[in-house]
C-alpha cells in the first residue's frame, strides 16, 4: 500500500510538471508569434524607408541634372560674349 501511495504522489508530481511545461510551451509559442510579427513589421518599415529613399535619390538626381544644365547654359552664354 505504501508503494501505491508513493506511485500516486509521483504520478501527481509528474502530471503537475507536465502541466507547467505545457504552460511554458504555450507562452513560448505566443512569444514567438509576437517576435515574428515584430520582425515582419520591422522588415516592412525598412522596405518602405528604402523605397522612399530611392525615390528621393531619383528626384535629387533629376534636380541636380536640371541645375547642372542651367549652370552649363549660363557658362556657355558667358563664354560666347567676350
Amino acid at each position: 500500500m505504501k508503494q501505491t501511495v508513493n506511485n500516486y504522489k509521483e504520478l501527481d508530481f509528474l502530471k503537475e510538471k507536465i502541466s507547467k511545461m505545457e504552460e511554458k510551451i504555450t507562452k513560448l509559442r505566443i512569444g514567438r508569434r509576437i517576435l515574428m510579427n515584430l520582425i515582419h513589421e520591422i522588415e516592412r518599415n525598412r522596405n518602405n524607408e528604402i523605397n522612399r529613399l530611392k525615390r528621393q535619390i531619383k528626384q535629387l538626381r533629376k534636380n541636380n541634372k536640371k541645375y547642372a544644365s542651367i549652370l552649363l547654359s549660363y557658362h556657355k552664354r558667358d563664354n560666347t560674349n567676350p
